[in-house]
């Protein structure tokens, strides 16, 4: 498995979320070119839950394909939200060719 895909598996990707805040979430969905509508109406589906709401912008923006562009897309996105605690954890787990874990947080 690619560094690419371990780092935009759902499982890294959740990870991830579980960071986030809402304001974070719907940050990063408009860097990365996720609608607002669309985040608005995932919100609903998601009866608000933050997390949920997160993760299916993430997935939505992630799409089908995982490439090694979109993880440098991330970080440079989570950079410009103002999140550069996070843009280094990401580019540090990528670059030992893994997924995001609960403990990279820590």
């Amino acid at each position: 498995l690619s560094a690419a895909k371990k780092m935009l598996s759902h499982d890294s990707i959740m990870n991830l979320c579980r960071v986030l805040s809402e304001k974070d979430g719907r940050m990063i969905g408009v860097q990365l070119g996720v609608p607002e509508s669309w985040t608005a109406r995932a919100k609903d589906e998601c009866d608000g839950d933050i997390l949920r709401t997160n993760f299916r912008v993430l997935c939505e923006w992630r799409g089908k394909a995982a490439r090694a562009a979109m993880v440098d897309f991330l970080i440079s996105s989570l950079k410009t939200i103002g999140r550069n605690d996070l843009s280094a954890i990401v580019s540090d787990v990528y670059k030992n060719g893994r997924g995001l874990s609960k403990e990279d947080f820590d």
